[in-house]
């Protein structure tokens, strides 16, 4: 058989047997969704669990970036990758985003935060550095009804009213994967059913997905693809890896800045999903 027909049979195969799968775990309501607001550290969960599910033999190692989806597998469902509505490529203003979650009535869900003006940060660089949706000052983000503070708070506000929609839900927040980040792997794995995954493998995935390794990456472009490549490899800015550090906002906010989006926080009274990430200031 030639060797390229028989690379191209076994694609449509594994192509169709992803595909029926997915209609099984459809069916039985046991897709898994992974949420977040953009620059929340969703690249980092997705190369942690990519790593894993490779080693696992569920993923290529070409797949663990590239698309908005972990294919299915006999024993695991379908894992999709979202930010729904709040794309900052969609450009819509908070007051448009859709507090309607009922798609995800009976599924598992995870929702991925960040402390608000982290995120902001992380968003703006995002924003000005690689899919240039935005032109001004940072001061001028933070308060822009598409990209700011409100827009976070809105899309999260949304999710808190609703958190009783998914059969289950698992809250993660950036700050404790910082601070621990093998014990909140390990409770990942085992709400998505792969708590069989041992401490080795484990170990492996955050090395792998550590903050230098995937800086070195990221500037190799050894993933071949946009996702993590920079926009200007002589501006560390534009990196996709920029920072990854908890309370960076002190280094880029004005005092008035922060007050600002402290008010936002304290006028929306979110709680289940931030808990106090973003009421408290890092220590000087």
């Amino acid at each position: 058989m030639n060797p390229s027909y028989a690379d191209k049979l076994a694609k449509k195969l594994k192509n169709r047997w992803h595909r029926l799968l997915t209609a099984y775990y459809s069916a039985l309501n046991q897709e898994i969704y992974i949420l977040s607001y953009p620059k929340s550290g969703r690249t980092w969960l997705r190369v942690l669990l990519g790593k894993i599910f490779q080693e696992l033999g569920y993923l290529s190692e070409a797949d663990i970036v590239q698309d908005q989806s972990f294919p299915p597998a006999w024993g695991l469902p379908p894992v999709y990758w979202s930010h729904e509505d709040s794309a900052m490529v969609y450009h819509l203003p908070y007051g448009e985003l859709s507090p309607d979650k009922s798609s995800y009535r009976g599924k598992k869900v995870v929702i991925l935060s960040r402390d608000v003006k982290d995120t902001l940060v992380s968003a703006y660089f995002q924003a000005t550095k690689r899919i240039h949706v935005f032109d001004g000052s940072i001061a001028e983000f933070i308060r822009d009804d598409r990209y700011g503070a409100k827009k976070i708070l809105a899309y999260y506000h949304h999710w808190e009213q609703n958190l009783d929609i998914p059969q289950q839900v698992h809250l993660m927040r950036y700050e404790e994967m910082n601070a621990n980040l093998e014990q909140e792997l390990e409770k990942l794995l085992i709400f998505l059913g792969l708590g069989q995954v041992n401490a080795s493998l484990r170990h492996q995935a955050i090395e792998f997905a550590s903050f230098d390794n995937l800086k070195h990456l990221e500037q190799k472009n050894y993933f071949k693809s946009e996702i993590l490549r920079p926009g200007d490899r002589k501006d560390p800015n534009s990196f996709k890896v920029r920072q990854g550090k908890v309370g960076d906002y002190v280094n880029h906010f004005s005092p008035g800045d922060i007050a600002y989006v402290d008010e936002q926080i304290a006028a929306f009274g979110l709680s289940r999903i931030l808990g106090n990430v973003s009421a408290a200031n890092p220590n000087p």
